[in-house]
């Protein structure tokens, strides 16, 4: 896991990457996420979460950990130990 900063284009890749995985493993994809999320996630904001343009708010990574199961500790620090066995064990699924 790389360490996140602000002196790359993409600073916050690794976060965005981890909530794409998330969403698949869920079955849902970007506009399943944004309109589960109840107007808490726009939909250009995702996309800028996904590409790692923006680190996701606290408010909206607390958003997706209650629509996929995951916990912050994943979504920001990519520690998989918290997360459902129906997440880790989806095809493709890769921790962190």
């Amino acid at each position: 896991m790389s360490a996140v900063t602000k002196d790359s284009p993409y600073p916050y890749r690794d976060v965005g990457a981890r909530l794409a995985k998330l969403a698949a493993a869920s079955g849902y994809n970007g506009a399943d996420i944004v309109r589960l999320s109840g107007g808490t996630i726009r939909p250009s904001r995702w996309s800028e979460y996904l590409k790692g343009e923006r680190l996701i708010t606290v408010e909206a990574a607390v958003t997706v950990a209650r629509i996929t199961g995951a916990t912050l500790d994943y979504i920001y620090m990519g520690n998989p130990s918290g997360l459902p066995k129906r997440l880790t064990d989806h095809p493709g699924f890769i921790a962190a």
